[in-house]
């Protein structure tokens, strides 16, 4: 049970603690329901997981971003 417990809290915190999503944008209401915007977003991820043999996924994301969306 305590070997579960302690991958369950490695996972939790592995979560918690190595994720960065940060984006800037600017936008506009072209009509009452239709919204778009104009962005940068940055993306980091770095999970490791020491039961899986040490378990390694890192990635890095970062680019220009459009949006378009509707408001009901």
């Amino acid at each position: 049970m305590n070997k579960i417990k302690t991958g369950l809290e490695n996972r939790i915190s592995n979560y918690l603690t190595s994720q960065l999503n940060r984006s800037s944008a600017l936008g506009c209401n072209i009509t009452r329901n239709i919204y778009s915007e104009v962005g940068y977003r940055y993306l980091y991820d770095d999970f490791r997981d020491e039961e899986a043999d040490g378990f390694l996924y890192q990635m890095s994301l970062h680019g220009a971003q459009i949006t378009i969306g509707l408001t009901f």
